[in-house]
C-alpha cells in the first residue's frame, strides 16, 4: 500500500513539475510566422524574429543580433525563399546544422500562382525554381492553421519532453484561427463586388480564401516599382470599373499609390498583411487576418 503511494505520488510530481531541459532555440522570418510559433510554444520558449519594423521582405539586410541568432538557432522557421531570398543564404552560411522548416513546402500548404504573374516570366526561375509560387501564402488562415501541426511536431522532435503541450497547444490555436476566419469572411462580405487595386502582388492567398476581386497591381509580387504605362493602365482600368478600391499596404501608401488615389479619386485604404504592428507573440495571427478584413471593409464605407 506505502509502494503504491509513493509511486502514485512520484507519478504526479513528474507530471506537474517544469521541464528540466533548455528548451529549442528557434528562429522566424515575419511577424506572422513568429505568431504562429508562439501559439504553439507557449510559455516554453519565445522565437527569435528577424525582420522587424517596417522592412521589405523581398529585399531586407540580416541585422547583426539576427546573424548571431540564425548561428546559434536549434530550428528556423520560415516561409521560403521565395520571400526572402536573402535569408537562404544566410542560412546556409551561419546555420547550416540548424533545422529548418519552409513552411511553403510543409505539407498541407496550399500553393498560389500570384495573381498577375506573366505568362512568360522567367527572370526569377534560376535562382528559385518555384518562383511561380506566391510566397506570402501566411495569408490564408488554413494554411495557417496547417503550419502549427506542422511547427508543433518540429519542436516535439527537439524538445520530446514538451511534444504533448505543444500539441495541445497547436489544437487550441487552430480553433482560435478558425473562429478569426469566420469573422473576417463576415466582415468582408460588403467588399465582394468591389474591384480592388492592390499595390503589390501579395493578395492570392487572401481573395480566393474570402472571394474578394484583385482586379490589378501596382507592383508585381517582388514590390517591383511600376512604371508610366502602367500608370496608365490602371488609370484606364479604374474608368472601365467605375467603382474600385486602392488599397496601400503599411506602414503607409507607397508615393505611387498616393499618385494613383490622386489621378483617379479612388478612394484608399492602407493594410498590414506583414503584420509590422505586430510583435509576433501568442494571438497575433488572428489580430492579423481580423486587422486585414477590417481594413479592406473601410473599401465599403467611402
Amino acid at each position: 500500500m506505502i509502494l503504491r503511494l509513493a509511486v502514485a505520488a512520484l507519478a504526479t510530481l513528474l507530471a506537474t513539475s517544469p521541464l528540466r531541459a533548455e528548451p529549442p532555440r528557434v528562429v522566424t522570418d515575419i511577424p506572422p510566422v513568429a505568431a504562429l510559433v508562439a501559439d504553439v510554444a507557449g510559455s516554453r520558449l519565445t522565437p527569435f524574429l528577424i525582420l522587424e519594423g517596417p522592412v521589405d521582405p523581398h529585399h531586407a539586410q540580416l541585422r547583426p543580433s539576427a546573424a548571431r541568432a540564425l548561428a546559434a538557432a536549434d530550428l528556423v522557421v520560415w516561409i521560403g525563399p521565395e520571400l526572402t531570398p536573402w535569408l537562404a543564404r544566410a542560412l546556409d552560411a551561419l546555420a547550416p546544422e540548424a533545422r529548418r522548416l519552409t513552411l511553403l513546402d510543409a505539407p498541407g500548404t496550399i500553393t498560389r500562382a500570384p495573381l498577375f504573374a506573366e505568362e512568360d516570366d522567367h527572370a526569377h526561375e534560376d535562382e528559385h525554381p518555384h518562383a511561380t509560387r506566391d510566397p506570402h501564402a501566411w495569408l490564408d488562415p488554413e494554411n495557417a492553421a496547417s503550419w502549427l501541426d506542422a511547427i508543433a511536431e518540429a519542436l516535439a522532435a527537439l524538445d520530446p519532453e514538451a511534444a504533448e503541450r505543444y500539441r495541445a497547444n497547436a489544437r487550441t490555436a487552430r480553433q482560435r484561427i478558425a473562429r478569426a476566419g469566420e469573422l473576417a469572411r463576415s466582415r468582408l462580405e460588403p467588399v465582394r463586388a468591389i474591384p480592388l487595386i492592390v499595390q503589390h502582388d501579395a493578395w492570392a492567398h487572401f481573395a480566393d480564401r474570402f472571394g474578394l476581386h484583385v482586379a490589378a497591381s501596382l507592383a508585381d509580387s517582388e514590390a517591383t516599382a511600376p512604371g508610366a504605362r502602367r500608370f496608365a493602365e490602371l488609370r484606364a482600368l479604374t474608368s472601365r470599373h467605375g467603382q474600385v478600391c486602392l488599397v496601400g499596404e503599411a506602414p503607409a501608401a507607397s508615393p505611387a499609390m498616393r499618385r494613383l488615389a490622386a489621378d483617379t479619386s479612388a478612394p484608399l485604404v492602407v493594410a498590414d498583411p506583414l503584420g509590422l504592428a505586430l510583435s509576433g507573440g501568442p494571438g497575433d495571427y488572428e489580430r492579423l487576418i481580423l486587422a486585414l478584413a477590417e481594413a479592406l471593409a473601410g473599401c465599403a464605407a467611402r
